[in-house]
């Protein structure tokens, strides 16, 4: 539902996947599988998206179903129903989610940077066994 309002909203201004993706700070593929709800986005990613393609973010949250014109999606509904305790605990587990995924992902990221760097030298190490390979040869 949310993607189809991204995408319809895109293509209504004209823009390109790429443009969007460029001006959220993703990947065209990555918009493209929201687009077609195939991935989740992020509150803050969405607003921003929405945003770009200056729309309202409240206006793509209601659902336009055949006879109720204005109904909030299930999961803005349920959401709403929280009590303020339940939504306060809600968004404290969800940005200790976030925060979480964030230190995993920086720590792959890191750990293929290690391993890119040890490949580094490893080349380095053998270009410099082969230029003194070489140099031997010459002063011989």
């Amino acid at each position: 539902m949310l993607g189809e309002k991204l995408r319809a909203s895109r293509k209504a201004r004209g823009l390109s996947l790429q443009e969007v993706s460029v001006e959220a700070g993703i990947s065209a593929a990555t918009l493209s599988r929201i687009e077609t709800n195939k991935q989740t986005v992020e509150l803050g990613l969405f607003i921003s998206i929405a945003r770009i393609l200056g729309s309202d973010p409240r206006d793509m949250l209601v659902v336009d179903d055949e006879g109720s014109a204005g109904t909030l999606d299930p999961v803005v509904q349920r959401f709403a129903s929280l009590e303020g305790s339940q939504r306060k605990e809600l968004w404290s587990q969800l940005a200790a989610d976030i925060r979480s995924r964030r230190v995993s992902e920086r720590k792959a990221h890191m750990h293929s940077l290690a391993a890119q760097v040890e490949e580094l030298l490893a080349h380095i190490d053998y270009l410099r066994a082969e230029i003194e390979a070489v140099r031997k040869r010459l002063r011989q």
